[in-house]
């Protein structure tokens, strides 16, 4: 057998040589260029690369959600944290005020923007910086 032809004007570092082999009852041409092949791929290859890709798009799929979990996971405890400050402080208030307890949510907003305006403002931040004091002391 003869040398194949390189045409290096067509073709540059194109075929060294050419190969026809039988594997399954199919024909597969082998081109080998520097030592690497390229195959001409048969029908059953692109079912192969399909299923292959198919397998790797429900991996992916499956981190997305994996992930998003994680972030609604992260995102529940800060939403639980706060739930759980407001109720503690509601709580609070109602055990000083108990006046509190009979009041409705509009009428609680009303009272508690009353005593905003109020010099009872001024009074609950100089109480508070006297308890921070305290407990650093």
């Amino acid at each position: 057998m003869s040398e194949p032809r390189v045409d290096n004007d067509t073709a540059p570092n194109r075929v060294a040589c050419q190969e026809l082999i039988r594997r399954d009852d199919e024909h597969i041409f082998l081109l080998f260029l520097k030592g690497v092949f390229w195959m001409k791929k048969t029908i059953t290859d692109y079912r192969n690369d399909l299923s292959t890709a198919e397998k790797q798009l429900e991996q992916a799929t499956h981190r997305i959600e994996r992930l998003e979990q994680k972030i609604k996971y992260r995102e529940s405890f800060s939403r639980k944290e706060r739930a759980h400050r407001l109720i503690i402080r509601g709580a609070i208030l109602e055990q000083y005020f108990p006046e509190l307890k009979e009041l409705s949510e509009p009428e609680i907003s009303e009272v508690f923007h009353y005593i905003v305006k109020d010099e009872l403002h001024q009074v609950l931040k100089e109480a508070i910086t006297h308890v921070r004091r305290e407990l650093l002391n």
